[in-house]
Formats: structure tokens, sequence, C-alpha cells
């Protein structure tokens, strides 16, 4: 399976279950990089919504 059709699925889990265990390496990868950005960007609460709702649409 490539790296894309992963990072879909994650995607796809993402929006599905806002809580739940991930156990497939690649997915706990791409999620945390994008907790990294967000801690990195010390956005506000707002900006932070902004970000997740483009992540999960890309």
């Amino acid at each position: 399976m490539s790296r894309g059709s992963t990072a879909a699925r994650a995607r796809r889990r993402s929006r599905a279950h806002a809580r739940r265990t991930v156990n497939d390496p690649d997915e706990v990868g791409i999620l945390a990089r994008n907790y990294a950005m967000l801690r990195a960007q010390a956005l506000n609460s707002e900006a932070v919504k902004g970000l997740l709702e483009r992540l999960q649409g890309e």
C-alpha cells in the first residue's frame, strides 16, 4: 500500500473517530507530524481549528 493511500485512510479515520487507539505505524507518524505542526505554530484556538479543517481536506 502506498503512503498516499495510508494518508487518505488516516484522514478518513480521523474524521470518523475523534478518540480511538491507532495501531498503524504510518498513521501514527502522520498524526504525530500534524500534532507537531500545531505545537510549533502556537496558534490560538480559532487558528488551530482552521488549520485542522484544512489538514482534513488534504
